[in-house]
């Protein structure tokens, strides 16, 4: 049976588009195989009074609230609770960090893509691992969030990457060295991994920078809010 002209050029329409296919797929599998896992945040800030200063604020889990802009540290409505390890390093573990809210015509709104319930828990490990210099773990599971603003609730910004089953880990070091002029540097330095599977892959494909960027600012935001506090507290 003789295929009529119609319909060969419907099969190769078909062909060249299962083609087409194959080679997207190809495509796309190996920029997600291609696209880096792990994403580095980096803040510094010169603070006009000298370490002894400085390190009080850092060095206490407790005292974070005073000072920095990540949610989970100043919300009244966050559930916190710290411990003293044995090794002598402090665990902070918190849940429930409330979603972000806007108000349109008398009645709140979740924030679109923020869950309306929590867009954080997890838990945080300090370490001093030397004078001026403390390690920091983070643990997140199944979700990893960036949420951080100020308690005047004059800023604020948060986004999330869902994970169900999988722990985000962010390695990072604070450390306080003395300045110029009798001042003090203080720099955080965070580093994170989105995780294996071509799931995350894709995540880390289209967000890598976008989580790079939001990190430092998170960071940069608790420097500035530091710098504050502590020039404050001299006066």
């Amino acid at each position: 049976m003789k295929l009529p002209t119609w319909a060969k050029w419907l099969l190769g329409l078909f062909a060249l588009l299962v083609v087409i296919a194959i080679v997207s797929g190809l495509y796309l599998f190996q920029k997600v195989s291609n696209a880096p896992r792990t994403w580095t945040a980096e803040a510094s800030v010169q603070i006009a009074v000298p370490p002894s200063e400085v390190e009080p604020l850092i060095a206490s889990l407790e005292r974070w609230k005073e000072w920095s802009a990540w949610r989970r540290d100043f919300e009244p409505e966050v559930k916190r609770s710290i411990e003293s390890l044995p090794d002598g390093a402090q665990r902070l573990t918190w849940g429930d960090v409330p979603a972000l809210q806007i108000t349109l015509g008398g009645g709140p709104i979740v924030t679109p893509g923020v869950p309306k319930d929590s867009i954080s828990h997890g838990e945080l490990t300090l370490r001093v691992l030397a004078p001026g210099r403390y390690r920091l773990e983070t643990r997140m599971r199944d979700r990893l969030a960036v949420a951080y603003g100020d308690p005047a609730g004059t800023s604020s910004s948060a986004f999330t990457i869902d994970s169900p089953g999988h722990v985000f880990v962010i390695d990072g070091e604070l450390t306080v060295e003395a300045g110029a002029e009798g001042g003090t540097q203080v720099t955080w330095r965070d580093s994170g991994n989105f995780g294996e599977g071509f799931s995350l892959g894709l995540v880390a494909l289209a967000a890598h920078e976008y989580v790079a960027e939001q990190h430092s600012a998170a960071l940069r935001a608790s420097l500035e809010r530091l710098e504050k506090v502590v020039e404050k507290q001299g006066r």
